[in-house]
């Protein structure tokens, strides 16, 4: 059968190189191959599939204005933290980034990691959820914005969850507000109104 999925899944071969251009550049890497079975863990690759991220036109606006009110943005990501930390710096959000494979099982340490940290890559759901525990039991008060069901637990943890209006229905569900045309930048003005 045919497969398509994250290029470190596959035997690259002599397309290692432009994988490897492609990540540093910021890019999301996908390989498509063959495989005999469809769970063979490492199928060989025949051709990468490169994607890059088009920020909205107001992204940055609306991160610099969020960060001008003090407001401490993070991002978490199931994608590689390389490409995770590009896209989050065109969007002005600069800081350290990890692979959140290797997350710490000790809350206080989890705690300090959360806290200097701004960009999360290879996060999954349960993690998502760990992280938000772990800024709310630092005092913080945190919103989550997410879209998927993989966000639901992150967003039910939180303080104010927001889902975007082209997520899926649970997140949506489970969420305070909805960005009915899910603009990020409409979170600003929520924020001035809160404050009224």
């Amino acid at each position: 059968g045919y497969v398509l999925g994250a290029a470190e899944h596959f035997e690259l071969g002599s397309l290692e190189v432009s994988v490897a251009r492609g990540l540093a550049a910021g890019r999301r890497v996908l390989a498509f191959g063959t495989a005999e079975h469809l769970d063979d863990p490492h199928p060989v690759a025949d051709g990468l599939v490169l994607l890059a991220e088009e920020l909205r036109p107001d992204a940055r606006e609306t991160v610099a204005w969020l960060r001008s009110q003090g407001i401490e943005l993070k991002v978490l990501s199931g994608d590689r933290p390389e490409t995770v930390a590009s896209i989050a710096a065109d969007a002005g959000i600069d800081g350290r980034c990890i692979d959140a494979s290797v997350l710490p099982e000790d809350p206080a340490e989890l705690g300090r990691l959360v806290l200097e940290t701004a960009v999360f890559g290879r996060i999954v759901p349960e993690q998502k959820e760990r992280v938000v525990r772990a800024l709310r039991d630092a005092g913080r008060y945190v919103a989550m914005v997410g879209d998927g069901v993989n966000d639901v637990p992150a967003l039910k943890a939180a303080q104010l969850a927001i889902a975007q209006g082209s997520g899926t229905q649970m997140a949506r569900a489970v969420s305070d507000f909805v960005l009915v045309r899910s603009e990020f930048s409409a979170v600003p003005a929520m924020v001035a109104e809160g404050r009224k």
